[in-house]
């Protein structure tokens, strides 16, 4: 790859990844908040221990991202990005401008959503 689309790509990653640090800090600032917080009655009990689950599902998504971003780069680093980790074949770039962190060919990505549909 380029070396001007690497440094793109490496742009549109790292804009994604501070986004999900930013989204991450946050969310953590706001379990934290929750965990100090003394609820009056079972309602706000139960409120709380619904708003800390939630917070916590969406820490594990934004950090099941950040971990798809950092592999990334490192596939920047290493000369492999743009490459579908199940074929082998080279990821379009248009792909690769729409999703920088794709990691599969739309193909791929199509055949693994039909197998993801038919298991439930």
């Amino acid at each position: 790859m380029e070396k001007r689309k690497i440094k793109y790509f490496s742009r549109q990653i790292l804009i994604k990844r501070n986004g999900i640090l930013t989204k991450l800090i946050g969310l953590e600032k706001d379990f934290h908040a929750l965990q100090h917080n003394h609820p009056k009655d079972w309602a706000e009990v139960t409120n709380d221990a619904w708003e800390r689950e939630t917070i916590t599902q969406k820490i594990d998504a934004e950090k099941k991202n950040l971990r798809i971003l950092n592999s990334s780069l490192r596939k920047l680093i290493d000369g492999s990005y743009g490459v579908c980790a199940c074929c082998g074949e080279r990821i379009p770039e248009a792909r690769l401008k729409a999703l920088p962190f794709a990691n599969l060919c739309i193909k791929c990505k199509i055949e693994e959503e039909h197998w993801a549909m038919q298991a439930g």
